[in-house]
């Protein structure tokens, strides 16, 4: 289901628009149905929630390599800052799907 903007009139306030798209959601889902929310540039959010549990679990994989290895390895002091980069990154975009603070 592609919910195009609700039209209740021009000066509707965003949140009359919001109520006014979630009864057409509902009215539309069944008892069955699963429901994937996206935000309006298509990104999933269960999938960046996915990616930032995976670079989770690898930055503890690379710390407890760290911490059993050479403290002055390059390789992996490389790999951790890559792997915080990047959780830092989908972080970033998870929080930006949420302008009000609501969710995250």
């Amino acid at each position: 289901l592609e919910l195009p903007s609700a039209k209740i009139g021009k000066n509707a306030t965003e949140q009359e628009t919001k109520n006014k798209e979630q009864i057409v959601v509902l009215e539309k889902l069944e008892k069955s149905d699963f429901l994937v929310v996206m935000d309006e540039k298509g990104k999933e959010f269960l999938k960046l929630i996915d990616e930032q549990n995976t670079l989770q679990w690898n930055i503890v994989a690379k710390l407890s390599s760290l911490i059993k290895s050479e403290w002055n390895s390059p390789e992996l002091k490389t790999e951790v800052e890559n792997l915080v980069k990047d959780h830092y990154k989908i972080t970033k975009d998870l929080n930006s799907l949420d302008n009000n603070d609501s969710m995250l």
